[in-house]
């Protein structure tokens, strides 16, 4: 593993929480297969200096909903979560799901990123609630000491509130590290075990390195969170550390799927990103120990000569709003090619 490199081009760097993590000394042999179609602008950019991408697709037999990270104005490098959903008339709905806090004392003050949302029973001051977004918070400019919170709703396509004290993962800077860069944890994505219990994947980046870990969390009390298990996800397969990576999964035929950045990033122009996602698999049980020691296999590339774009990341999976998908499931991924205006989302189907 390789130590993390501080990042200093700042500009660029505010919205890249979910990219600007540190490379590794060995990568997997990866493959390449082109025999998926891909649906050009899934969620409309609008013109101008915006940017949409890390896309989270949520399903159920009524509509679609995509939550996303956007610029909150134009020509701003500030991170909003939106959300857009299709009915099945057809009937198209686009709102600010999620802001940055005004507060700038709060850890979510600069950016709100990485959205991933499930459905379960949420109780919150004596309020049940159906759905919880959890996401990336970023109160620095240079992207440090990211943490995880959490919001809830009853409607997935309305604004989510912020329960106070809402960091369900945390990360504290270690001064006694300073020239080290301390991303800290980000890129959730959850996956609902019911009762309130869920897994949730994320990465953390520190002085040790960049890894991908697995909660176990009891989210029945949200004004009460439990962490009842934490793992260090397996690599066997992937042949580098993971990071920036989405999950579903598979409850018939006990298969996890996952979606991630190739390593390393190909030189080039936006070379802060990914040129090439992977999407994996494992067969396993949702326990603590499989998660452990699984062994991942390479399902294809989404990489330029599948989507026409030099830059592929970002991607995420379209669910049910458990987090469980009944087949190989549709990804969402973020493409690009020279800038970070560009940055739209399509459908590999």
């Amino acid at each position: 593993m390789k130590k993390i490199k501080k990042i200093v081009y700042l500009t660029i760097l505010m919205i890249f929480v979910s990219t600007s993590l540190p490379d590794a000394h060995v990568f997997a042999k990866i493959t390449t297969c082109t025999t998926q179609t891909v649906s050009s602008d899934y969620i409309k950019k609008a013109r101008g200096e915006w940017y949409t991408y890390c896309p989270a697709g949520v399903t159920d037999n009524r509509k679609m909903t995509t939550f996303y990270c956007r610029n909150g104005a134009a020509g701003q490098v500030v991170d909003y979560i939106y959300s857009t959903s299709i009915s099945v008339q057809g009937k198209k709905r686009t709102i600010v799901a999620l802001k940055p806090s005004e507060d700038c004392s709060q850890f979510d003050s600069v950016h709100v990123c990485d959205p991933t949302v499930i459905a379960d029973s949420f109780e919150y001051q004596n309020k049940n609630y159906k759905y919880a977004m959890f996401y990336l918070g970023s109160q620095s400019l240079d992207n440090q000491c990211n943490r995880i919170g959490v919001a809830l709703c009853n409607n997935i396509n309305s604004r989510f509130i912020k329960p106070e004290n809402n960091i369900v993962i945390d990360y504290t800077y270690d001064s006694s590290y300073p020239d080290v860069f301390q991303w800290g944890v980000g890129q959730p994505s959850a996956i609902s075990l019911g009762n309130g219990k869920v897994l949730l994947f994320y990465t953390k980046g520190d002085m040790t390195g960049t890894n991908t870990y697995v909660s176990l969390l009891d989210m029945a009390d949200v004004g009460n969170i439990q962490i009842l298990e934490t793992t260090k996800l397996s690599t066997d397969g992937v042949g580098t550390f993971i990071s920036n990576a989405d999950f579903a999964y598979d409850n018939v035929n006990k298969r996890l799927y996952m979606v991630c950045d190739k390593r390393p990033f190909a030189d080039g122009e936006l070379s802060i990103v990914a040129d090439t996602s992977c999407e994996y698999h494992t067969d396993i049980h949702l326990d603590m120990s499989s998660l452990s020691y699984c062994k991942w296999n390479l399902m294809k590339d989404i990489d330029p000569s599948l989507t026409g774009h030099n830059r592929n990341h970002n991607c995420g999976f379209i669910r049910n709003d458990r987090g469980y998908v009944s087949e190989n499931p549709v990804i969402l991924c973020t493409v690009a090619d020279i800038s970070l205006w560009e940055y739209k989302i399509v459908k590999i189907k």
